[in-house]
């Protein structure tokens, strides 16, 4: 394959384009495709949501008009793949006439269209992840998308010059970050006052979806209207997403009960509070952001408690929505078979178990004799989809370390696991530069099976000590003669429970440390005569056998 051509020197000498589709669910202005046409140069893109994937000729035709405006080059190139929609008369007769050169990929070969089509996964991931997060449904992956974009438009990225984001290349100037919200996220639009009259609400409960193109604003959907509107007038931005589209209702009684205390609740049963006498702090609109980027402080600390509270409430409102709608789970399987859903749980747990043969999971053998099962726990959810749709009821088996009983040790295994990692740090750093630490880490080693409180402060002695000498270090230093040293040593019975000794040795050359080693001995020595042969054979043996 030869090699591709050098790079675009300056923008609008080469257009890479792709179109991703047809969606199976279609966008809220009914479009199953998008295309997308990304600048070389400054890797700027620009996407546009299609019907049908003949409008890509006339969708080029307004790109190549916008890019030319704005930044006083004009379109040389246009990378694309062999499709029909980029082989159109309208297309081929607009490149001819504007001098544009088409290049195609050959068939069955997207690799060499690369720019486009990764960006189209880029977006397509970002677009699927945005939606998640929000909790919405598929219809909303064309004002994801176009928001990906805009987003993507305004990250730095290693591609282009300097590290600067696309956005910044193609306009000169610098992207904003003060005007950005959450995909997805509930927000209160202000109603004009030449649209409402007296004792019509102020506002309205809406969607943020995405960026205006033409205006400095926002693009909302009403929740219970569903119509799309753009506005640069908000209130009370909720920076999470709800379950799906719950009533307003519910949220505003979430939001009452949140407030209460316990000690309260008996005299807040009798009071009579209005809803809509929630006080909302009023959130810079985009176009004062702009403006006053910094907001005073009084009125930062206040709309930070009150995001405060609105996270809150929303998180006890999703798990009061869920329980609500499905009841108490049970919490063990006699429980679930004496419910009102006991033939679903038994279902259920069937099919669990069915799926576990089928697989071959596990393998069924005969107990050994003295031995007991490690206990099993049915865990039992209820699993609701964005659409509030009840799922198949399934549950997850799951091993406790409170069901190890007799003949079963797990449960000490696991209780060691803390004072093991903590040791394995100590080990880490020991065994890379720090020698000085081979000896305590020794003596802590030998007490992982059954650490009492003492050895945890030993350990937690020895972590203090590394905190206070995080400066020491190995310095290796250059030097015409290369000169080893061999320091050893080792004990006399040191271990007061098994009498054996425990041996060190350092090697150093020009006076850096390049080995170490602290080790207890296998066997007992009877005396210090005896237990040096041992030291010297076992040096020799690691370091040169």
């Amino acid at each position: 394959m030869p090699k591709s051509p050098e790079s675009a020197k300056k923008m609008l000498e080469g257009i890479h384009s792709d179109v991703c589709g047809p969606m199976q669910t279609a966008s809220l202005g009914g479009s199953r495709y998008f295309v997308t046409f990304n600048e070389e140069y400054s890797h700027f893109s620009v996407v546009f949501l299609l019907k049908n994937k003949s409008e890509v000729a006339s969708k080029f035709a307004e790109f190549v008009v916008f890019a030319e405006t704005q930044t006083g080059n004009r379109v040389k190139l246009l990378r694309s793949d062999n499709g029909g929609d980029y082989k159109s008369h309208e297309m081929t007769k607009l490149c001819s006439s504007r001098g544009i050169v088409q290049k195609f990929t050959p068939p069955y070969t997207p690799q060499l269209n690369g720019v486009a089509e990764r960006m189209n996964r880029t977006l397509v991931e970002c677009a699927r992840c945005m939606m998640e997060h929000a909790g919405l449904s598929k219809e909303y992956w064309g004002e994801a998308v176009v928001t990906a974009t805009f987003l993507r438009n305004r990250c730095p990225t290693r591609a282009t010059s300097q590290d600067k984001s696309p956005h910044q290349i193609w306009t000169g100037k610098k992207p904003l970050f003060s005007n950005l919200k959450v995909f997805g996220c509930h927000a209160y639009v202000t109603v004009p006052k030449q649209k409402r009259i007296k004792f019509d609400a102020q506002s309205v409960y809406c969607r943020f979806i995405g960026y205006s193109e033409h205006e400095k604003a926002y693009r909302f959907e009403e929740i219970k209207s569903r119509r799309v509107l753009v506005s640069r007038d908000e209130n009370s931005w909720k920076t999470s997403s709800t379950v799906g589209d719950a009533p307003k209702e519910t949220q505003k009684m979430s939001l009452k009960v949140k407030k209460m205390r316990p000690d309260e609740e008996d005299a807040a049963q009798d009071q009579d509070t209005e809803p809509g006498s929630k006080r909302h702090t009023r959130t810079p609109s985009l176009e004062q952001a702009v403006e006053i980027p910094v907001p005073k402080r009084q009125s930062q600390r206040i709309l930070l408690k009150n995001m405060s509270a609105v996270a809150q409430v929303e998180d006890d409102f999703e798990t009061a929505y869920v329980v609500d709608s499905v009841g108490d789970m049970p919490k063990t399987f006699k429980s679930a078979m004496e419910s009102n859903n006991a033939v679903k749980w038994k279902e259920a747990c069937d099919s669990e178990i069915d799926s576990l043969r089928k697989n071959k999971t596990w393998q069924l053998v005969q107990l050994p004799k003295g031995r007991k099962t490690i206990g099993r726990r049915w865990v039992f959810r209820v699993r609701e989809n964005s659409n509030s749709v009840r799922s198949p009821q399934y549950p997850g088996l799951k091993l406790t370390k409170a069901m190890c009983e007799g003949g079963c040790n797990h449960a000490e295994t696991m209780a060691n696991f803390p004072y093991r990692n903590a040791l394995g740090c100590l080990i880490y750093l020991m065994v890379g530069t720090r020698p000085d630490l081979a000896a305590a880490v020794g003596v802590l080693s030998q007490f992982v099976a059954d650490p009492c409180p003492t050895h945890w402060q030993a350990l937690k002695r020895g972590f203090r000590y590394v905190n206070g000498t995080r400066t020491h270090g190995i310095e290796f230093q250059a030097s015409e003669d290369d000169i080893l040293q061999v320091y050893s040593d080792a004990d006399w019975a040191g271990d007061i429970e098994s009498r054996r000794s425990t041996s060190e040795y350092t090697f150093i050359m020009n006076n850096s440390c390049i080995s170490w080693r602290s080790k207890k001995h296998r066997t007992v020595a009877l005396s210090s005569r005896k237990k040096s042969p041992w030291r010297y054979r076992r040096l020799h043996n690691n370091q040169f056998g």
